[in-house]
């Protein structure tokens, strides 16, 4: 019985540290974001993975409405990649200024891994005016 519940133990904490595992093969190298305000918000994200990278998502959320967008990033898949995506913000997606943008990323690679980042924040501003 003892050596049951041992084993049951073993299995559990095994259990509990495979997703942990999972994550540990894909990491996020850089982000940024860069305002281009009239025409679009550009995401960056560089990642590495140990087995092939497969879909970048950026989720997004504007001006704290209760609607989650999303956007799958360009990149070429590989171990190693460099991703952008340009959130556009004028014409019949316009986005006027002072809108906070929200947004996080989702990163799936081949061997079945993925890796959400945590939520991020900025304020969509015209940069050709100062602000206070």
């Amino acid at each position: 019985m003892r050596v049951l519940v041992v084993l049951l133990l073993v299995f559990l904490a095994l259990s509990a540290a495979a997703p942990a595992l999972a994550q540990e093969g894909l990491r996020v190298t850089a982000t940024s974001v860069e305002n281009r305000f009239p025409e679009g918000v550009s995401f960056r994200l560089e990642a590495q993975g140990a087995s092939s990278i497969k879909s970048i998502t950026l989720y997004y959320n504007l001006g704290g409405l209760p609607a989650r967008l999303y956007a799958y990033l360009d990149f070429e898949k590989g171990a190693s990649v460099k991703a952008e995506y340009l959130l556009r913000t004028k014409g019949d997606r316009y986005v006027p200024p002072g809108t906070e943008v929200r947004y996080s990323y989702v990163l799936e690679d081949s061997s079945g891994g993925k890796l959400e980042t945590p939520e991020e924040s900025f304020l969509l501003l015209d940069a050709r005016f100062p602000w206070e």
